[in-house]
């Protein structure tokens, strides 16, 4: 299936993988894998966007450049283990080599390794490939039980944390929104290199997948029975939590968030010797009492990607090399102020 057309046919990503090293897990996302309303020139071939997670980023990166050197900047000469190095300490995890030809494609794919996906998809410290997967994407690997795991407890935090921000009643469409919004609060790009129509789009384009990832949450599950959640007959979305069940979905929010808004809210966090469900249960009642609480995750969830969208901003340079990282963000900055007008 073409990407103007629609959602792009997971074979063709697949297809795109046999040209790179073993990887254990991969997923499509953006705007050449989902269509997004008005976005495309006549006859363009937008870039397609994908994430693979590895075992062992370094041997990866020496095997793939081994097969696809061209890929790579001037870090191929320094080997796998250098751009390991520049991954974990300069960017946030993730090593992207963008704006390359695999077979007849233009691609941007990142390099991931299982344990700091596991750990973001859990615990949102960097809140980066975690805010990928708040959005629909096409899962090209699946994984094993622990990906798949940690991709649910992912969602169920996204639902968590956007049920906290809405008002007691509010459209699926809101709900959407406030989920595909957390991952660009504080992103340095937005307005910039990013459509500032981005969300919208987004959720325009892929409603339905939203409704595959999230319906059912609202229905049944531990998130949907915190905030009693329930439909009205005119289609609309009502959420009345008690005060312990507000409390319950506070404390249970990813651990790097929630310390973030604590600090924000500049209250203190119990020692972790005290135990982790206590340290959660008292993060979140010192919030709660605080006040403001909107607020604070927002702050919170804002500045854990202000820093990631920031040090992979950095790190552009070293990953794709200078002149390459320059077409490429030109080419950004172009394609969003060429956006055009929603339909109404």
């Amino acid at each position: 299936m073409s990407s103007r057309a629609g959602t792009l046919a997971p074979q063709q990503l697949s297809n795109l993988l046999k040209l790179l090293p073993d990887v254990q897990y991969a997923f499509g996302y953006g705007s050449g894998v989902f269509r997004q309303p008005n976005l495309y020139e006549a006859g363009q071939q937008p870039l397609l966007d994908f994430v693979v997670a590895v075992e062992d980023p370094a041997a990866w990166h020496a095997q793939n450049i081994q097969q696809n050197r061209q890929h790579y900047s001037f870090l191929r000469w320094l080997g796998g283990g250098a751009i390991d190095l520049v991954t974990e300490h300069l960017a946030a995890g993730v090593f992207f080599n963008a704006n390359v030809v695999l077979g007849d494609q233009r691609v941007k794919y990142g390099v991931v390794s299982l344990k700091r996906l596991h750990r973001d998809l859990q615990h949102w410290d960097d809140l980066f490939v975690a805010g990928r997967l708040h959005k629909p994407v096409i899962h090209i690997i699946r994984g094993n039980l622990e990906v798949s795991q940690s991709i649910a407890a992912n969602l169920d935090a996204a639902l968590r944390l956007a049920l906290l921000l809405l008002p007691q009643r509010f459209s699926e469409r809101d709900l959407y929104r406030t989920i595909c919004r957390i991952s660009y609060l504080g992103d340095i790009r937005m307005g910039i290199a990013e459509d500032a129509d981005k969300v919208d789009r987004i959720v325009a384009g892929s409603f339905s997948s939203f409704e595959a990832l999230y319906g059912r949450r609202m229905i049944q599950g531990r998130v949907a029975e915190s905030a009693q959640l329930a439909r009205s007959y005119t289609g609309s979305w009502r959420q009345t939590p008690s005060r312990a069940a507000h409390l319950q979905m506070t404390s249970e929010l990813p651990m790097g968030l929630l310390t973030r808004a604590c600090k924000v809210a500049r209250v203190t966090m119990e020692d972790e010797a005290v135990g982790l469900a206590r340290v959660r249960l008292m993060a979140g009642s010192n919030l709660l009492e605080k006040g403001n609480l909107q607020h604070s995750l927002t702050s919170a969830a804002s500045s854990l990607v202000r820093r990631s969208s920031r040090r992979q901003a950095l790190a552009g340079p070293l990953m794709a090399g200078p002149w390459a990282s320059l077409t490429y963000l030109s080419q950004k900055v172009m394609k969003a102020w060429r956006r055009r007008p929603l339909p109404i």
